[in-house]
């Protein structure tokens, strides 16, 4: 039924589209015109730059990745990716700004168990540990106090500590304090403000500290390598290349331009570019990439495996997809893997081998010991990151929390309610009493806060298809000539069929099935095959 707020809402929505619509045409100009560029470029060879290259992210810095693109890569990405971002960074933030002044710009508080279930079914997983001393899972949020935040916003969580069997919940602060699930009713209050607090933080966690690996360094090295130095008429090319499409201009737009995290909160960056969400400046969120970069390449990769005997480097396959972790994103992931290796296998016979030794000795300079990885692993861990993990990533997170619990921003740090002075000032520059926020936590974030967090999550989070082609997982294809590849392909595109039907009948071992007011998978299809895109191209 078509409510009154709605019928608002859209007379908000076409009026902001007297703004936004001429930008949208603007932007879909200026996209236009930078192909017949860089057209012009690749015809006379002026400007025109042949081949994608590395380069470190900081001077002298270990962590490389795409540091110039080339002509050919610029268009492809111009013509069927860019326009995408324009739709929503102009029509889409018009909806969302219609929907900031009917009112409609809110998070919930979310519940103890949808809190657990989010932990243990997405890309938060990566931040888990067992803990021998608490006998507890922890979610590690430490990263947190490293970050130099926006004067006026606050990052206070540090750590989340589960027991699953109790279904008890633990959040350090980063005061020290710790506040617990199972606290009478004198106490909740406080533990359901660290748990808005920790909403915050795994808000930003997610893209700002776990994906990282996903997208960068190794994904980024294989496609500009395999682009300069294998045949691409040669099946190894053919299996790599549906997973790198947009690749490395998608990474070098998210480490060189920073469309989405180069906040500056100048006049622009706060009334215009309202997808800047983070409560932090380029500077920030670049070094702490680098960061995580640098220890999961670098130090990890340079790990021997001496002491391992099913293992050839540390990171080859990641450790989630070959030890039993009791985490049920992992265990999603490892089925994947599984299927993917299997038909890495199964392409052996039919890829040259001395292609191989190229392309992973050019990887090796920027992957320590990458040389060491067998075959098999190695292709078969770039496309299950390309694929399924980067798109499990995303949706996931989307999914389970971000839609609807997720907001990157709050201006207000943490204190109990157990001392009124401490809320003294926030009552007079709110009116609002303690009491009230007692009752109701979510008072504390701001409107515009969770709408810029709906920007940033319909531009950069969410997939946004073209409308040139299909990337999904379902349409994949890949062009081998030869019947021996090409039937061993449509058996992957079979096989992974099945898996997703399959998946639909298991059950997660964290949250029973019989708990209420979960949005939760069916089963452990924590996203569906269709939802999968073929390359970490968003």
């Amino acid at each position: 039924m078509f409510s009154s707020l709605h019928l608002v809402e859209c007379v908000v929505y076409y009026a902001l589209l007297q703004v936004y619509l001429p930008l949208y045409l603007i932007g879909i100009f200026m996209i236009k015109l930078k192909i017949v560029v860089n057209k012009i470029k690749r015809f006379t060879g002026i400007g025109c730059v042949k081949h994608s290259n590395m380069m470190p992210l900081t001077e002298g810095g270990k962590v490389e990745d795409v540091g110039c693109i080339s002509t050919d890569e610029e268009i492809d990405f111009l013509r069927h990716r860019s326009p995408c971002y324009v739709t929503r960074m102009t029509l889409g933030v018009a909806k969302q700004l219609a929907k900031l002044v009917t009112g409609q710009q809110s998070i919930d508080l979310i519940s103890d168990e949808q809190l657990i279930y989010t932990l243990f079914h997405t890309a938060i997983a990566y931040a888990i540990k067992w803990n021998d001393e608490k006998q507890m899972f922890c979610v590690n949020l430490c990263e947190f106090k490293d970050v130099k935040i926006f004067k006026g916003f606050y990052w206070d969580v540090r750590r989340i500590y589960v027991d699953l069997a109790k279904h008890k919940i633990s959040i350090e602060m980063g005061n020290g304090g710790i506040f617990h699930s199972d606290s009478g009713s004198l106490h909740r209050p406080n533990y359901e403000l660290a748990k808005l607090h920790a909403q915050i933080c795994l808000t930003y966690y997610a893209p700002g500290f776990a994906h990282n690996y996903v997208h960068f360094v190794f994904p980024s090295a294989v496609c500009v390598y395999a682009k300069k130095q294998l045949n691409h008429e040669g099946v190894l090319f053919k299996l790599l290349a549906p997973h790198f499409r947009f690749v490395e201009r998608l990474n070098y737009q998210a480490l060189r331009i920073c469309h989405a995290t180069d906040n500056n909160q100048s006049v622009i960056d706060r009334y215009f570019c309202f997808w800047k969400s983070f409560p932090v400046n380029r500077r920030q969120f670049s070094s702490g990439i680098e960061t995580k970069l640098h220890d999961y390449y670098i130090v990890n990769g340079s790990k021997s495996c001496a002491n391992t005997n099913d293992r050839d480097h540390q990171l080859f396959p990641p450790e989630y997809v070959t030890e039993d972790t009791k985490i049920p994103y992992f265990e999603y992931l490892r089925q994947y893997y599984q299927v993917i290796r299997s038909f890495v296998e199964e392409m052996v016979p039919y890829i040259d081998e001395s292609e191989w030794l190229l392309l992973s000795q050019s990887i090796q300079t920027r992957v320590p010991r990458f040389n060491a990885v067998n075959m098999v692993d190695g292709i078969a861990t770039f496309i299950h990151l390309s694929s399924v993990v980067h798109s499990a990533d995303h949706q996931s997170y989307l999914d389970f929390f971000a839609r609807k619990f997720g907001c990157t921003a709050i201006r207000y740090p943490f204190h109990t309610f157990d001392d009124p002075q401490d809320w003294k000032m926030y009552e007079e520059q709110t009116g609002i009493r303690i009491d009230e926020v007692k009752r109701d936590p979510l008072l504390l974030v701001h409107p515009l806060d969770v709408m810029r967090t709906n920007c940033f999550l319909d531009v950069f989070v969410d997939y946004i298809p073209s409308p040139t082609f299909d990337l999904s997982m379902m349409k994949l294809k890949y062009d081998f000539h030869d019947s021996g590849p090409d039937s061993a392909a449509r058996n992957f595109i079979s096989n992974i069929r099945s898996l997703d039907g399959n998946l639909k009948l298991q059950k997660s071992t964290v949250v029973a099935e019989n708990v209420k007011n979960v949005d939760k998978a069916t089963g452990m299809q924590l996203v569906k095959l269709e939802q999968l895109v073929q390359s970490n191209c968003f």
